[in-house]
């Protein structure tokens, strides 16, 4: 059983993005989610922390989604059902910045074919004139 917490490291800052940045409870009981290793495993697979972090949200809501309930005591009601369709929005949305930050760069570029162009540029005495 291993856990660190030091967002210095990649599996610290995975564990910043999901949130789970605590150990123990005042109990003193586990309360983390992942093992080290099991974070370092998911991040190890992916190309990106922002994409291992929305791996674990979807491995969080597949556990969550087993154990959606509705329970109601009187005016009391904890409802689950509804915790594992968040966590996989948040890994849709983090999966849906990482793509849109990676949009691969494009450029188009065309020829001159017009005689003189660059003497033309060096009369004009344009900045942006060919250089010979």
């Amino acid at each position: 059983m291993s856990f660190s917490y030091d967002v210095s490291t990649d599996v610290g800052m995975v564990r910043l993005l999901i949130s789970d940045t605590q150990e123990k409870n005042a109990d003193l009981n586990k309360i983390y989610l992942f093992e080290d290793a099991e974070i370092q495993a998911v991040i190890d697979r992916t190309d990106s922390l922002d994409l291992a972090a929305a791996q674990l949200f979807d491995i969080i809501a597949g556990s969550e989604a087993k154990l959606a309930t509705v329970v109601r005591r009187g005016d009391i009601s904890d409802d689950r059902s509804k915790v594992a369709a968040e966590l996989r929005a948040q890994a849709a949305a983090i999966r849906e910045r990482e793509s849109a930050d990676v949009e691969p760069l494009s450029a188009t570029i065309n020829p001159s074919y017009e005689r003189f162009s660059g003497r033309r540029n060096e009369l004009l005495e344009r900045e942006d004139k060919v250089r010979s």
